[in-house]
């Protein structure tokens, strides 16, 4: 599934300053965007096979509260251009992604 920067700004009005970021994998794109006057990392999930399953996962992250865990802000659905895409958003944190340590 490809989908284009303008659509994923079109879905998600409130967010500004999207930038893709370069991440290896297949299963998310991500981007850093501005919540609020606070920067978040969007994270949007390319194939959601069992989205229930992925759904309640997220639902649980939500409850925790642990500082080597970060808060899952907000997650869902968006349907713009006739692209349905699930999402979560998070805090973003700065640093190297773990893959490259």
């Amino acid at each position: 599934m490809r989908i284009s920067l303008s659509t994923i700004r079109d879905a998600f009005p409130e967010l500004t300053d999207l930038r893709p970021v370069p991440i290896k994998g297949r299963h998310k794109i991500v981007l850093k965007a501005i919540l609020n006057d606070r920067p978040v990392a969007l994270k949007i999930v390319r194939k959601v096979q069992s989205h229930p399953r992925i759904q309640r996962e997220i639902a649980a992250l939500q409850k925790l509260n642990h500082p080597a865990i970060l808060t899952v802000l907000d997650y869902g659905f968006r349907l713009n251009a006739n692209i349905k895409v699930f999402y979560f958003l998070e805090p973003w944190l700065e640093g190297t992604p773990c893959a490259h340590t």
